[in-house]
């Protein structure tokens, strides 16, 4: 099969759909399928067949989210590449300029097309003071993602939003982790002498330091007279617009990590305790999956997709996320029971291993068949 994949945002970009097309190329390396990815910078050698796209010339922020950019494609090389390549399906990751000329090429020749919905820009809208734009940007995104024969979503309390938006054909593409790289022990773990933690436990946060993601609630709990008298260190993994506003504050029992390799990360989950991330906004939450390979329990919001990751309660606790009472009650009850937060930890390394790459990606290309299938008989009849 040769895929032709279209995207706004690819590594070295810090965000989950980039983690998860960085992990879909290694599957694609490792596979018989040709590929072509069409992106904003090239990051990756070309090969005969599967090859990287760098076609921007003019790019500029997404006010919503900084990171992603909007970019005005050289339209002409990506006509020459697909007439080329002869993609038998395209697959428009983002709704922006690349994605957008990536469902122009698939109606102009004729390709079975398929996108997938990553990030609730609409929720992002709460937090920037934008609600006036939310009718706009659902009319914008349904009639993006309409002309496509299938849309993926990562999880099913997605699904739902989407389908009470009007969007059709949705099917559920989840997320996979590295059980090898993630895990609970991790030899030569330096994590503690290079932080330079003395304190018994270790809560951390891997994310965006942005308003979408409840900052202000991590930032309450790190305040709270309930936590402290834990002995905590916090450690604070990624950046973002609000990382100088906490630092600000000054708290002894904080580390800014910035942002830290896999590999580091991997080290840092191993030597912490419990994972909080209060985010309400997300579609999964690729950093809950990394947190429970690593055998730490979450305690993460009761809404959005992470609440579809722990809502049984087996695996870590959901908490309201608009209040910091019941964060810290959640907090303090695995602090209190070591046994207990032992065996959510074992739960939740149980529950990762389920969720391999592999055969995430196995079930994508079996859904690119059945696209394929449709699409081209529906043509011969025609």
């Amino acid at each position: 099969m040769r895929i032709a994949i279209f995207t706004d945002t690819f590594s070295p970009d810090v965000n989950g759909v980039a983690n998860t097309l960085e992990n879909y190329l290694t599957y694609l390396e490792q596979s018989e399928h040709e590929y072509l990815f069409i992106t904003p910078e090239k990051q990756f050698s070309e090969k005969t067949t599967n090859q990287s796209i760098s076609h921007s010339f003019i790019s500029i922020p997404f006010f919503l989210y900084p990171e992603y950019r909007i970019h005005v494609p050289k339209t002409s090389q990506i006509k020459t590449a697909i007439k080329a390549f002869q993609p038998d399906i395209i697959h428009v990751v983002t709704p922006f300029t690349i994605g957008l000329y990536g469902i122009k090429c698939a109606k102009k020749y004729n390709i079975p097309l398929v996108g997938s919905y990553h990030t609730n820009f609409d929720q992002y809208l709460n937090y920037y003071h934008f609600q006036f734009l939310s009718k706009t940007i659902w009319n914008y995104l349904l009639k993006t993602y309409q002309p496509m024969d299938r849309v993926f979503v990562p999880s099913v309390h997605t699904m739902n939003l989407l389908r009470t938006k009007g969007f059709k054909q949705l099917r559920l593409w989840s997320r996979g982790v590295d059980t090898n790289l993630f895990q609970p022990i991790i030899s030569n773990n330096n994590v503690r002498a290079t932080y330079q933690i003395h304190a018994p436990y270790i809560l951390t946060y891997t994310g965006r330091l942005s308003s979408e993601k409840n900052i202000d609630r991590l930032l309450a709990l790190m305040q709270s007279e309930t936590l402290k008298a834990y002995d905590i260190h916090w450690l604070i993994v990624g950046d973002g617009p609000q990382k100088t506003d906490m630092e600000s504050y000054g708290f002894r029992n904080v580390s800014y990590t910035g942002f830290v390799t896999k590999k580091e990360l991997a080290k840092i989950y191993a030597a912490s305790d419990l994972f909080v991330f209060p985010s309400a906004t997300e579609t999964f939450g690729n950093v809950v999956l990394e947190a429970f390979a690593s055998g730490l329990p979450v305690i993460g919001a009761t809404q959005g997709a992470v609440n579809e990751l722990i809502n049984d309660g087996t695996r870590g606790i959901a908490c309201n996320p608009d209040d910091t009472e019941d964060f810290v009650k959640g907090i303090s009850s695995l602090l209190c029971h070591p046994m207990k937060r032992k065996q959510m930890g074992k739960n939740a390394r149980n529950f990762a291993f389920k969720k391999s790459w592999n055969q995430i990606f196995d079930q994508l290309l079996e859904d690119y068949y059945v696209v394929m299938y449709h699409h081209y008989n529906h043509t011969k009849r025609a």
